[in-house]
């Protein structure tokens, strides 16, 4: 029968720990992204296929980019603040694991004291000397039972903390990546924009010239030079903001990358070409919490507070503990080691909670609300992670099929440039006519552009949403797995 009290304990402990039946009493299950999947799927922007990698950036085949990332990754004085805090985390990890292990210390005392000889010690044995040493040294050996699972469940909760923190880590890294990939797109679209707007500002400036030559030709009076002037100063301030959102843009990708503002930035030449299809999973409902490191972070400090409960549960019952010491202990050293000398003393002490004026209950209520409160608030977290995917979904196929139509109606301008360059051959139309479809070209050339950048742009939202490549394999609370 001597297994029964080991059996009891057991049991008693196994019933302080919160169960999983109350761990996901309000957990939100994943909401349902089917219809907008299929509705990806059914277009032609999207097509079956994995999540996106850990270097998801590498999707855009630009190595500037990818060398800018990883240059961040190591620079950026925010990512490295936070792995600082997962050291603190693992530290504050292995300090929890530590009190689930007996401690035992040395001690090496040599006092020298003078005495009274009116001391109670002298009135007793007044052949001792007056003053003298006294040389102690000892071992001291502690622990305390954990029968309730109380440290350990301390040492869960720090780890789930870790783990946060981890998880966090990474979520900092899909933050840094899409701004940076945004932030290098929008400085590729500027530079484009400057162009154009400075091809405007040249057909402006020709526009200006035959105005005064007509009006020099007494064809025109001075009301079109005017308007031809405001014009011109119009498409000079249009390539001056240009200029100095390249300057804004420039100094946000180097802040991003841990360098000063001014530093060079090297950009290859190149032609935008957005993915003409974007690999979408099908399993994004089911698998949506292990692919986004926020969602994983607040499960994992979800999961801490549950063990804290747990822990703060052990109050009600004893706390146990043995303490012993042995060593040597002499007035002279030269009988310190003698065996008259050692000393040797235990003491097992327990301590049982009968009347604390609702303190532990008070404590175990209060760590059961931030439980449920880092529940609630995955909930909401993940709504609107699913949210941000479905609205990513939608955002990249309108923006899809609005550059498309938009590319279109560049392609008719243009055709119309072309006709009327034929027909001022022709002498059936005039110069004006010529630069007037030159700036209509050019407008919408900018608008191409900047739908250009937005596809880009709802790209990297889709990825971020998606999680950027990160995986959990270890899921503490679920609720697909109830």
């Amino acid at each position: 029968m001597q297994f029964v009290p080991a059996a009891l304990l057991l049991f008693l402990s196994g019933c302080l720990s919160m169960s999983d039946s109350d761990k996901k009493e309000n957990l939100a299950s994943s909401p349902s992204l089917e219809k907008s999947h299929k509705e990806g799927i059914d277009s032609d922007v999207f097509a079956s296929g994995a999540w996106p990698d850990k270097d998801w950036w590498t999707f855009f085949e630009s190595p500037v980019l990818s060398q800018w990332i990883r240059d961040a990754f190591v620079k950026n004085p925010s990512l490295q603040s936070l792995e600082s805090s997962i050291e603190q985390a693992r530290q504050a990890a292995a300090l929890s694991r530590s009190k689930l292990m007996p401690t035992l210390y040395f001690d090496a005392r040599d006092n020298y004291a003078y005495f009274s000889r009116h001391e109670l010690v002298h009135l007793y044995n007044p052949s001792l000397p007056i003053s003298g040493y006294e040389a102690d040294l000892s071992l001291a050996f502690n622990y305390e039972f954990d029968f309730w699972n109380k440290n350990r469940n301390m040492f869960r909760a720090a780890l789930g903390e870790l783990k946060a923190k981890i998880a966090e880590y990474y979520q900092a890294e899909l933050i840094l990546s899409t701004s940076l990939a945004q932030s290098y797109f929008a400085l590729l679209t500027t530079l484009q924009k400057k162009e154009l707007y400075q091809d405007l500002l040249a057909v402006r400036k020709k526009r200006l010239a035959l105005q005064f030559k007509m009006q020099e030709g007494a064809i025109f009076d001075a009301f079109p030079p005017l308007l031809g002037d405001e014009g011109v100063k119009e498409a000079e301030q249009f390539a001056a903001q240009m200029e100095d959102e390249i300057k804004l843009e420039t100094h946000q990708i180097n802040i991003l990358m841990g360098r000063g503002p001014d530093e060079d930035l090297y950009l290859e030449n190149i032609t935008q070409n957005p993915p003409k299809q974007i690999p979408l999973p099908k399993d994004l409902s089911a698998n949506l919490l292990a692919r986004r490191p926020d969602l994983m972070a607040q499960i994992w400090r979800a999961e801490a507070f549950a063990s804290q409960v747990s822990a703060a549960k052990a109050d009600f019952f004893p706390n146990i503990n043995l303490a012993a010491f042995g060593g040597f202990k002499s007035v002279a050293w030269s009988n310190l080691f003698q065996n008259s000398s050692h000393t040797v003393g235990y003491s097992p002490a327990i301590s049982l909670p009968i009347f604390t004026a609702g303190a532990i209950k008070a404590n175990v209520r209060t760590k059961k609300a931030a439980f449920d409160q880092a529940i609630f608030e995955y909930n909401n977290l993940l709504l609107v992670s699913a949210q941000e995917v479905a609205d990513a979904l939608s955002q990249v196929q309108t923006v899809y099929k609005q550059k498309d139509l938009q590319t279109e109606v560049v392609l008719d301008a243009a055709k119309r440039l072309e006709l009327t360059l034929l027909r001022v051959e022709g002498r059936l139309d005039s110069e004006f006519s010529v630069l007037d479809f030159k700036e209509a070209l050019i407008d919408k050339k900018i608008k191409e552009a900047d739908l250009t950048y937005l596809q880009y742009a709802f790209v990297i939202k889709l990825m971020k949403s998606l999680g950027g490549g990160y995986l959990s394999s270890d899921v503490p609370i679920s609720k697909e797995t109830s």
